[in-house]
């Protein structure tokens, strides 16, 4: 990887041309499966044991004019896979003095041809290719080659997205201060409350004042305990998340604007709040985020010595998916134990109206609606668990 741009090599090895035709015809056939895996900046070089030649007519897109010796059988087999794969082997298109052309000497040192190449499928790639002398006892010289290597230009739909990205994030300082702004607001709501009650009390001492040594009683140990946890939000000492996640987090616990209006890839309208990538079907964090539970699951097991495997194969749900994991040994009843985590979303459409006036609302239908997928299940598996995880941290499992 060179700044920002990809190039494939491969390096190979052809048999000599004492070896038999189809060895030859293996070789190409691995090659051509080889260039299926690349896209158009890829590097093919080595020794090829052929000799090209001359340029013949119709193969200025194969090659140039400077070349050294006569074209062999292997040449033009060489040649031939070239205009297949829309290559070209660009030793020919760089004028250099004979003597710089060869690389490979015979051992009574008489014969010297040139069979070793470097063919791409992109001009522009190469800017120069030279043959270098060498001290080493062998029969090849080194082929060197210069690359020209730009910056792939941004497209508009990447340029959208990193503008995108930047809207929503939000810098530390700003959420420090509205995190401060909210607990202040807090404290000037109980010291008013509590002036309030003072005010009460020299009009009707019996029926306010004790209530009132109960508040202020209340508010002498409460208080420190208040302000001691703010500073450690606000420095958030010891934790492991960066300043992007520790934005989206508290920015989304506080009901922050933390970008601009704007319209999803899905379609939808996201508002200022940012609440829809928590439930849309194509957020990039769906399946991350569900991946991280089952793993956790995984070597939770694994570190109490149950062997357990994710997606078993051959148990399978009435829709036809497959479980996140399942242990290997016996859990029960010499059943199995099964498991399926899901990652649902607290202020989604679906799950507004039960959220809003019972926490977990939405991990426990969705738990309802996960077991009865399960239903098939229940003469192979004896404990079936169900872990929902809800965006803003309520967490239900079931064991049955």
């Amino acid at each position: 990887m060179l700044t920002n741009k990809k190039i494939n090599i491969i390096q190979c090895y052809a048999p000599t041309e004492r070896s038999k035709d189809e060895e030859m015809e293996y070789f190409y056939q691995n090659l051509r499966e080889a260039l299926e895996y690349t896209g158009k900046d890829v590097i093919v070089m080595g020794d090829f044991n052929a000799k090209i030649g001359a340029r013949k007519k119709d193969e200025q897109n194969v090659m140039g004019i400077w070349n050294f010796g006569k074209r062999n059988g292997r040449g033009q087999t060489l040649v031939d896979f070239c205009i297949e794969n829309g290559m070209s082997i660009m030793n020919s298109y760089f004028k250099k003095n004979i003597k710089m052309r060869w690389t490979w000497i015979s051992p009574d040192c008489k014969t010297r041809n040139e069979i070793d190449f470097i063919m791409v499928k992109n001009k522009k790639l190469i800017q120069d290719i030279q043959v270098i002398d060498t001290t080493f006892p062998t029969d090849h010289r080194f082929v060197r080659a210069k690359l020209i290597v730009t910056k792939n230009k941004m497209s508009r739909k990447h340029i959208r997205r990193l503008k995108q990205q930047n809207n929503i994030k939000t810098n530390r300082e700003e959420l420090v201060k509205i995190a401060s702004d909210f607990y202040s607001t807090l404290y000037q709501d109980a010291k008013q409350q509590q002036t309030k009650l003072i005010t009460m009390s020299s009009q009707n001492q019996k029926t306010i004042l004790p209530f009132l040594e109960t508040e202020i009683r209340w508010r002498q140990w409460d208080e420190p305990l208040c302000i001691k946890s703010q500073q450690n939000i606000l420095s958030h000492t010891g934790m492991l998340l960066d300043n992007c996640t520790l934005t989206l987090a508290v920015g989304l616990r506080l009901g922050a604007k933390l970008n601009q209006p704007h319209r999803c890839n899905c379609g939808a309208t996201v508002d200022e709040l940012g609440h829809h990538g928590l439930s849309c079907m194509r957020s990039a964090g769906r399946i991350p985020r569900h991946a991280m539970i089952n793993t956790i699951i995984h070597r939770a097991l694994a570190t109490a010595q149950i062997p357990a495997v994710l997606e078993p194969s051959g148990i399978v749900r009435e829709d036809g998916k497959r479980p996140d994991g399942m242990t290997l040994v016996p859990w029960k009843l010499g059943k199995c134990l099964v498991w399926d985590a899901t990652c649902v979303d607290t202020l989604a459409p679906s799950h507004v109206s039960g959220s809003s006036s019972r926490p977990g609302t939405a991990a426990t239908q969705a738990a309802i609606l996960k077991r009865r997928k399960y239903t098939n299940l229940e003469d192979i598996v004896t404990l079936l668990v169900l872990f929902e995880r809800e965006n803003f941290a309520y967490l239900y499992g079931d064991i049955t």
